[in-house]
């Protein structure tokens, strides 16, 4: 393996539990001058420590070497259509510290919403260890997220969000790196996380449909950040009613989504749907199921193509089991039987955390990849 870089000898390191120097050196092939020039700006950077001596039966103990992450923190910031949640995770997504609001994304301003979210970050942060270290933000947005720009597409769903310079925002406030991604596609890299399978769909059924597909543990954003956008793939030929937010007729989202149910039931809150279905209520049970084979046609098209190991149901609507079990029949009864012999198809494990866990994953990755790292210690030189 060729490690000539700090970067890419600390993510030698983050392989490992823990290494010895001369387990470094032999993987490296590296003299023990140039390793130890290399470990320099890792260890004075907080990337790296000497953890304590490994016993040995005669000579000197040998320094193990660990990847720090005892004190590395990311601020997740998740957005959907009518609430945020903003959480300091861990360097592996495990939320520390949570706070949730209400929002109206078709409604609020970037300018008047993004500051307060922004605050309860910084709360959030100030409460934490004095030596917590802040190495990223990412934030879900409910909008498509070019993979050019980093900015929000999509003028229907977030007209003031289109030219906000909300990477500088919040660069403001934080001097480190900000990762912006859709919020059903952060919530299927969360949830991809917990299962042993090359290819993941996962899917946000709230007030919103989205979905995400993680394959050999990257996440698709396709050609411009539209990829998982299963809200709006059309399920009933032609119109007239109900017309769906986005303009067109058809759409899966008008007859599914959380706000098309909340339409239909004539209920104001998706947590009372979840309450009454518990309750046994029938129009609520009725109006589930057929919301669950709709949904279930689009994805079994999706599945009999992408052959996901895993198909993941998150999201206030979709981790309701009466939804599970629609969604899988409907998949099963309509895919190709290849398709889903092997196919799991499960709620989500990670709940209100799974976007929050793979937007933390994203900062992760960047902050840590090699050249990012290489970059970051000629900067602090």
């Amino acid at each position: 393996m060729s490690s000539a870089s700090p970067g890419r000898l600390l993510a030698l390191i983050r392989s490992g539990d823990q290494w010895t120097r001369q387990q470094l050196l032999e993987e490296t092939g590296m003299s023990r001058p140039t390793l130890l020039a290399r470990l320099a700006p890792l260890i004075t950077g907080g990337l790296v420590y000497e953890t304590g001596p490994l016993a040995s039966p005669r000579g000197r103990p040998a320094q193990l070497i660990r990847f720090d992450d005892r004190s590395l923190r990311t601020l997740a910031i998740d957005v959907g259509h009518t609430r945020a949640q903003v959480s300091v995770t861990d360097i592996y997504g495990r939320a520390l510290r949570t706070r949730q609001t209400l929002v109206d994304m078709y409604e609020a301003d970037a300018g008047d919403l993004l500051p307060p979210l922004l605050g309860i970050g910084a709360d959030l942060l100030d409460a934490g260890d004095p030596h917590e270290r802040l190495v990223g933000v990412g934030i879900g947005l409910p909008a498509p997220i070019d993979p050019r720009t980093g900015a929000p597409g999509r003028k229907w769903i977030m007209p003031t969000w289109q030219k906000y310079p909300i990477k500088e925002r919040i660069q403001e406030r934080w001097a480190v790196p900000v990762v912006l991604e859709n919020d059903a596609r952060a919530l299927a890299l969360g949830e991809s996380g917990m299962h042993e399978a090359r290819t993941v769909l996962g899917v946000k059924w709230s007030s919103g449909l989205g979905a995400g597909l993680v394959v050999d543990g990257r996440l698709l954003d396709g050609e411009d950040g539209s990829a998982g956008d299963i809200g709006h793939i059309r399920v009933v030929p032609s119109g007239p009613e109900p017309q769906c937010r986005c303009g067109l007729y058809g759409c899966v989202a008008a007859y599914a989504s959380g706000h098309a149910l909340l339409e239909q039931l004539n209920l104001h809150s998706l947590g009372e749907i979840v309450q009454r279905n518990q309750a046994g209520d029938t129009a609520v049970d009725q109006a589930l199921t057929a919301a669950g084979e709709h949904v279930g046609a689009v994805l079994a098209s999706l599945i009999s193509m992408l052959n996901p190991g895993v198909l993941i149901l998150s999201g206030i609507i979709g981790r309701i089991p009466h939804v599970v079990d629609a969604v899988s029949r409907q998949v099963r009864a309509t895919a190709l039987s290849h398709s889903t012999a092997g196919l799991r198809i499960v709620s989500g494990g990670l709940g209100e955390q799974a976007a929050s866990a793979g937007l933390a994953r994203l900062v992760a990755e960047h902050v840590l990849d090699p050249a990012v790292v290489d970059a970051a210690i000629v900067a602090s030189r």
